[in-house]
């Protein structure tokens, strides 16, 4: 007899002499086989598939996990980089308003001497005038500031008067016989250059003794500033 092919049914629609049948559990046996074997088709074609998605969404991931940790990494260094830049100028600032200071103090410093009553009446009579008070005064002040290497007096044409070298911590007054001309030298030229009150300040360079840089280097930075004589005259610097 005929049934609908319907799963519910399959059971109640056979005969109870069907499963005895070699036949019936021969084409049983074959369809089983068949289906079995589809599925293993099936199943070994979606492999390379599931592979293919599986890999596919693991570079994804990857690649999403690399971005971010990159991004956190790039943006890490920029804060870094900022901290530092911040951090540098901020020392810079100081270092300038440091340098600024230190440079007033020497600049007022020059003021003091080129107001010495001796260095005026030197200016005043270069020829013949004492210059053994005026030395005493170089030597004191020397000591009493204890960071510059020489303190001298030039006439205009260059030639040092009166030179006290620092002498690490033990000043000392360069004899006549060691005194040089310095009419050459750049700075003087401009310290003779510019005006009364007025202060030279030199590029930083080494010291140069009997036109021979001095050994062991000596790096320096001068200051200068042209003494006036009372008849308005540069008398040197």
């Amino acid at each position: 007899r005929k049934s609908p092919l319907k799963t519910g049914h399959f059971a109640e629609s056979m005969p109870s002499n069907f499963w005895a049948d070699p036949y019936a559990n021969r084409l049983c046996e074959v369809i089983f086989e068949r289906s079995h074997n589809q599925f293993r088709l099936k199943a070994l074609d979606m492999k390379p598939r599931f592979f293919l998605i599986y890999f596919s969404i693991f570079l994804f991931g990857s690649a999403l996990i690399t971005g971010a940790l990159w991004f956190v990494y790039s943006a890490n260094i920029q804060i870094q980089r900022a901290r530092i830049e911040t951090k540098e100028i901020q020392i810079v600032k100081l270092q300038r308003i440091r340098i600024a200071t230190h440079f007033y103090d020497i600049t007022s410093d020059l003021d003091v001497i080129s107001d010495f009553h001796e260095l005026r009446q030197l200016a005043d009579s270069l020829q013949g005038h004492p210059t053994e008070e005026l030395k005493g005064d170089f030597i004191s002040f020397s000591i009493r500031k204890g960071h510059y290497d020489q303190i001298r007096f030039l006439d205009k044409s260059g030639n040092e008067i009166i030179r006290v070298n620092y002498n690490k911590g033990n000043p000392e007054i360069v004899p006549e016989t060691r005194l040089l001309n310095k009419a050459h030298r750049y700075y003087f030229k401009e310290s003779m250059a510019i005006g009364k009150n007025q202060t030279y300040i030199s590029p930083l360079d080494l010291n140069i003794e009997n036109n021979q840089v001095e050994s062991p280097l000596k790096p320096m930075i001068r200051f200068g500033t042209p003494i006036i004589s009372s008849l308005n005259d540069k008398a040197g610097v």
